[in-house]
């Protein structure tokens, strides 16, 4: 069924519980094909979620608090956001065959990168910093609490400073966790349809 019905009511005081794919606990408990699906509708329903598993809510961000992510990130030392940048970014994923192995797609993206010149590569390494540090800005102010799933709505260890830590140094956690929080703030409420 997939979050969205559920949004039509949310506003930037309420808040959504979301799991990350990149969760030992999740990823061992779920096929693969089950944490695709969960990364593209957020249905806890399409996933097994065992009780060591973190479950983190988040809240919608504001307009405003999604530009100001933006502009933290524009300014944050080595990042610039380009048209460009973004450009080169998109193909050198783009580069990757559909289905290729993880090798395969590695090798596609390393041809890619050894065939720019010094300044798009600069660029496209700059601008991959700028949408790092956006996707850290996006998670670290949509982030309301984390809990592992047993002691949700008890008293059990709050593990929120330990999540907020992990945003900072986890490209990969922040990034996915961003996706969430993107998403619960700017889905139109004309695509909503009930869930969670």
């Amino acid at each position: 069924m997939g979050l969205t019905r559920e949004l039509a009511r949310l506003s930037t005081d309420e808040r959504v519980s979301v799991v990350l794919t990149v969760d030992p606990d999740i990823a061992a408990a779920n096929s693969a094909e089950a944490l695709d699906e969960y990364r593209s509708t957020m249905d806890m329903g399409a996933l097994i979620v065992p009780g060591g598993a973190t479950v983190i809510r988040v809240r919608p961000l504001s307009r405003r608090e999604l530009d100001a992510a933006e502009d933290a990130a524009s300014e944050y030392p080595g990042a610039k956001r380009t048209a460009r940048g973004a450009r080169l970014s998109y193909e050198m994923f783009s580069a990757r065959a559909d289905g290729a192995t993880d090798n395969e797609a590695a090798e596609a993206i390393l041809r890619f990168s050894s065939s720019l010149s010094d300044d798009d590569a600069d660029l496209l390494r700059r601008h991959s910093r700028y949408a790092e540090r956006r996707a850290i800005e996006i998670a670290s102010r949509g982030l309301d609490s984390a809990r592992r799933r047993r002691d949700v709505g008890r008293d059990g260890a709050d593990e929120t400073d330990e999540i907020r830590y992990v945003i900072e140094h986890s490209a990969e956690v922040a990034i996915e966790l961003a996706s969430y929080v993107e998403r619960v703030s700017t889905l139109p409420k004309a695509r909503l349809s009930p869930s969670v």
